[in-house]
């Protein structure tokens, strides 16, 4: 370990919140981490207990500080990834609005049309804006305004999940511009607020709460004495606004020059394409338009609804408890096409590449033989299928970057390499959000000169079986024929 100054990169994902202690070097020194425990309370309804969320951030880092706490004296600085969109919203006491966040895999705004609010398109066009889709902020704000008004009337600051641990950490509630842009009623274009679009929604009020935008590495303040007594931190350490978790991912993965593309395999199947502002084309709604944490560079990103949380639910109901490496083994065994089988992974609807929250899965194609390791392939495959779908609709590429939790599975990775046909490196760190994180902070502070002086260069490889590709884009124009036999049954009333 380098000796000097050690950094604190969190990520606060949907499923569970890291801490991870990093030295000048990038070395992970240790990491701790806990489930983020998820609420259910309705139809199509997610929810975070906000408090809940920042017990869990400060039980963290007091482990990580009974571990190490011989550094902290060293730590300079702290930041924070998180899950986007959403609604984290607090009142003027700093007290959360509602006990529980909204966050953005929420349906419960999907009947309330507001995709087809006359003018709103032209107008996103126009500011170079993203769709406002069930999980935005703007669609959840509307919601509260008509169904939980004392909340509405409560919202004095309405944040996303890193802001309101960061609001914790220092009494700040700001956001960055890779959080706000992404669906949030921000301009790419003038990185301001788009009054338009919140008189559109009938949700003017909203405009003077919302917080004001930095840029993802500004020191936003430091750790107030409060927060080091529930923390262990060092009261006065400097933290940064931080970004949203897809774009310190892409920082964690060295995915920051034109025609790269980064897929991020984990409870969302993020698929991005790395774009000068020469290639931004503001025209095209589809998927969304971030904000990189490079100036200079945009990330065009097809995010879809489920990722391996559609996979996970037919292994856990077919094989409950089975080891991974034990399920990677045998679907290794099995053919392309799982023997005929074809699965759509649209559990709670789709947003990436089209748009319709009353989607749902299916499997075709299944007779008495099918084993469950074919099922369960066809799992695999569906979302690997779902993977292509997206990057049809993005600028082309020239390689491809895997990371999140699946792409630890060398089968995945080799699936996924032949389904796109490219060359495919997954850096060997699993953490890349909060390496992204530790990166961040290193050229803020002045440790590094630039992102390219701290590139990693410690990679998995894996070149594409073009036989296997054939095979592969074969199984997509099934998987895209049988969509579309579904789309009509995609309706309001149809499932639960």
């Amino acid at each position: 370990m380098n000796a000097g100054a050690v950094f604190i990169g969190i990520d606060a994902g949907t499923t569970a919140i890291k801490a991870s202690l990093y030295d000048q070097g990038l070395a992970e020194i240790g990491s701790v981490s806990a489930k983020t425990e998820l609420y259910n309370p309705g139809k199509g309804m997610s929810e975070i207990d906000m408090c809940g969320l920042w017990d869990s951030l400060c039980g963290i880092l007091q482990k990580l500080k009974a571990a190490h706490g011989e550094l902290w004296p060293r730590l300079r600085g702290i930041g924070i990834s998180g899950q986007g969109d959403g609604l984290w919203a607090i009142d003027r006491n700093g007290k959360p609005a509602r006990p529980r966040a909204i966050i953005w895999n929420d349906t419960r705004s999907r009947d309330l049309g507001i995709e087809e609010t006359p003018g709103l398109e032209d107008l996103l066009r126009k500011e170079w804006a993203n769709n406002i889709y069930t999980g935005s902020m703007p669609a959840l704000q509307k919601w509260s305004k008509i169904n939980e008004r004392d909340t509405y009337d409560r919202i004095y600051r309405s944040l996303h999940c890193k802001d309101w641990l960061n609001f914790n950490l220092t009494g700040e509630a700001v956001s960055d511009f890779s959080d706000i842009t992404c669906s949030s009623g921000m301009s790419l274009k003038t990185l301001q607020y788009i009054p338009e679009l919140f008189r559109l929604l009938d949700i003017e009020e909203m405009l003077p709460v919302m917080p004001r935008g930095v840029e993802p590495g500004d020191i936003i303040g430091r750790v107030s004495r409060s927060a080091a007594e529930t923390t262990g931190l060092p009261e006065g350490t400097d933290v940064i606004a931080g970004s949203i978790d897809c774009s310190a991912v892409s920082i964690g993965t060295d995915f920051y020059n034109r025609g790269e593309g980064c897929t991020i395999i984990g409870t969302a199947l993020i698929n991005e394409v790395c774009l000068g502002p020469d290639e931004v084309n503001p025209g095209d709604l589809r998927g969304f338009l971030l904000y990189h944490v490079v100036k200079g560079r945009y990330i065009k990103m097809m995010g879809t609804k489920s990722g391996t949380s559609s996979v996970d639910y037919l292994t856990n109901l077919l094989c409950p408890g089975e080891e991974l490496e034990k399920l990677d083994a045998e679907i290794e065994k099995l053919p392309v096409g799982s023997n005929g089988l074809v699965f759509h992974p649209y559990l709670y609807g789709e947003r990436a590449p089209f748009n319709n929250p009353y989607a749902f899965s299916s499997m075709f194609g299944i007779r008495n033989g099918h084993s469950r390791y074919e099922l369960v392939r066809a799992a695999y495959e569906g979302l690997a299928m779902s993977f292509y779908d997206c990057y049809q609709s993005l600028p082309k590429i020239e390689m491809l970057y895997l990371t999140g939790g699946a792409s630890g599975s060398p089968v995945v990775c080799q699936m996924y390499c032949d389904v796109i046909g490219l060359p495919v490196r997954r850096q060997t760190n699993r953490e890349l959000g909060t390496l992204g994180i530790a990166k961040m902070l290193l050229v803020t502070l002045g440790y590094a000169g630039s992102y390219e002086d701290i590139r990693g260069d410690s990679f998995m490889e894996y070149e594409p079986d073009m036989d296997r590709h054939r095979q592969y884009r074969e199984l997509y124009e099934k998987f895209v024929a049988y969509r579309n036999s579904m789309e009509p049954y995609w309706l309001p009333d149809s499932g639960r």
